[in-house]
C-alpha cells in the first residue's frame, strides 16, 4: 500500500512525502482506529465467501458476474489499450470516466502494464481486468457496510484529508452539469464516506478520555507491581539470610520447611492483589528446592 500511494501519479510533489505521512497516521492511532479496523476485518472474515485461489475459481466467479460488470471490465481493457499507444502513455487514470467499475484499481498495482513485453492481450492484460473486475464485486459485500462505522470512517477521512492536499486538481462535470476543478483523493474502489460521517477531530476527541484512562490505569498497575516485586525480593533475601532456614545439606541450601511455606504465602497474597500476580520468578532466582 505504501509503496503504491509514493509510486502513484496523481501526486504534484514526491509521493513518499505522502506514503510517510500516511505510516504516521496509522502508527499515531495504532491503539485506536487501527484497532478498530482490525477487529472490524477480523469479525467480518468469518461471514466472507473465501476469494478465489487459483484461475479455475476466478473464471468462475468471474463468469458468475453480472452482465454490466463484464461489460464494465471490458471498457477497462479498452482505456487501458488505449493507454498503452505510445501517444498517450499516462498513468493517472484520474480523468477518466469513474462510472466505469475498478477505473483507479490500477493506481494500487505494482504491474508493469506500459512494458513492451505484454503483447498478447489475452494472455497478458486480460487476467488481470478479470481480477480487478472479481475483487471490485468483492469488495462491495462488505466494503460498504465497514464504512458506515464512524471510527473506521474517521480514519479513512484523516487518510483522505492527508492525501488530498498532495494530488493534482482534476477536470469533472458537477451536478449542475459545468465543468469544474476539484482536488480530492479517489479510493479505487469508488466509495464514499457517507455525509453523516463527523469530523475526525469529533470522533478523537471522545476517545481521548477513554485512552488516557487506560493509559494511566496500565501506568499505575505496573507501578503496583513494580512495588510488589521489590516486596517480595526484600522478604525473600530477608528470609533465606537467616540462620534457622539453612538445611543441613552439604550445598548450604535453604530448608524446604522455610521455602515451601513462603512461596505458598507469597502465592496466595499476590493472587489477592487486583491486578493479578506478578512474576515469581524472583524465587527461583533466590532457591532451589531440594
Amino acid at each position: 500500500m505504501l509503496r503504491n500511494i509514493s509510486m502513484d501519479p496523481r501526486f504534484l510533489g514526491n509521493g513518499s512525502d505522502y506514503s510517510a505521512k500516511v505510516t504516521n497516521i496509522v502508527w499515531e492511532h495504532r491503539r485506536t482506529l487501527m484497532v478498530r479496523l482490525t477487529n472490524y476485518m477480523i469479525s467480518s472474515k468469518q461471514c466472507l465467501t473465501p476469494q478465489a485461489k487459483d484461475n479455475k475459481e476466478l473464471m468462475k466467479t468471474y463468469n458468475a458476474l453480472p452482465d454490466e460488470e463484464v461489460i464494465a471490465s471490458e471498457t477497462l481493457t479498452k482505456i487501458l489499450q488505449t493507454r498503452r499507444m505510445k501517444a498517450n502513455q499516462s498513468q493517472d487514470f484520474s480523468s477518466e470516466p469513474l462510472s466505469v467499475a475498478g477505473m483507479m484499481s490500477l493506481h494500487m498495482t505494482a504491474w508493469d502494464w506500459l512494458s513492451d513485453t505484454l503483447k498478447n492481450t489475452a494472455r497478458d492484460i486480460d487476467p488481470c481486468m478479470r481480477v480487478i473486475a472479481v475483487e471490485c464485486s468483492y469488495v462491495r459485500t462488505y466494503r460498504p457496510c465497514m464504512l458506515q462505522d464512524k471510527y473506521i470512517g474517521a480514519l479513512c477521512c484523516l487518510l483522505e484529508d492527508t492525501l488530498t492536499c498532495g494530488v493534482k486538481k482534476i477536470q469533472t462535470i458537477d451536478s449542475r452539469g459545468q465543468l469544474t476543478s476539484m482536488q480530492t483523493w479517489l479510493w479505487w474502489d469508488g466509495f464514499m464516506l457517507s455525509h453523516s460521517q463527523e469530523s475526525p477531530a469529533a470522533i478523537l476527541d471522545r476517545i481521548k478520555d477513554s485512552v488516557i484512562k487506560e493509559q494511566q490505569q496500565q501506568q499505575d498497575r505496573l507501578i503496583m507491581e513494580n512495588n510488589d516485586r521489590e516486596a517480595i525480593q526484600k522478604l525473600v533475601t530477608y528470609v533465606v539470610n537467616m540462620s534457622c532456614a539453612i538445611s543441613a545439606s552439604p550445598q548450604a541450601m535453604p530448608s524446604a520447611d522455610i521455602i515451601n511455606p513462603l512461596q505458598e504465602l507469597i502465592t496466595t497474597c499476590t493472587h489477592c492483589r487486583p491486578h493479578g500476580p506478578p512474576s515469581l520468578r524472583v524465587l527461583e532466582a533466590h532457591f532451589c528446592v531440594r
